[in-house]
C-alpha cells in the first residue's frame, strides 16, 4: 500500500487574507499616538501608505501596509509585536466561519 503525504499548507483551505481598512483615527489608536499624528506622518513621509479607498470623504488605509510601515520605521508608541498581534487577531476574526475551526486558523497564522 502506498501512502501519499501531502504537506499541509494554509493556502489550501483558507480564504485570501482580507483587507482591513482603517482610518486615521484607527491608525492613531493602533500606534498609540494622538489623532493628528498619522495625518502629519502622511504629509511628511512619502513612504507612508497611500489610501486605498475613501468612505464618507475619509481616506481608508490598508492596515497591513500601515502595520508594516509602523514596524519598519519605529514610529508610534506601540511595540511591533503588538502591532502584528492586532493584525493577526483581525485576520482570525475575518476568517472565522463554521467550517474552519480555531485550531486550523491558529495553525495557519503560526505556520511558516
Amino acid at each position: 500500500m502506498t501512502t501519499h503525504t501531502t504537506a499541509w499548507t494554509p493556502s489550501a483551505i483558507l480564504p485570501e487574507t482580507p483587507a482591513w481598512r482603517i482610518t486615521y483615527a484607527e491608525i492613531a489608536a493602533l500606534a498609540q499616538v494622538k489623532r493628528p499624528v498619522p495625518t502629519t506622518w502622511a504629509r511628511r513621509h512619502p513612504d507612508f501608505p497611500a489610501p486605498v479607498a475613501h468612505e464618507d470623504g475619509r481616506p481608508l488605509f490598508d492596515a497591513r501596509a500601515v502595520v508594516d510601515w509602523l514596524a519598519s520605521t519605529g514610529r508610534g508608541n506601540t511595540d511591533p509585536r503588538r502591532l502584528r498581534a492586532e493584525l493577526a487577531l483581525h485576520t482570525l476574526a475575518a476568517w472565522r466561519s463554521p467550517t474552519l475551526s480555531a485550531s486550523v486558523l491558529l495553525r495557519a497564522l503560526t505556520s511558516s
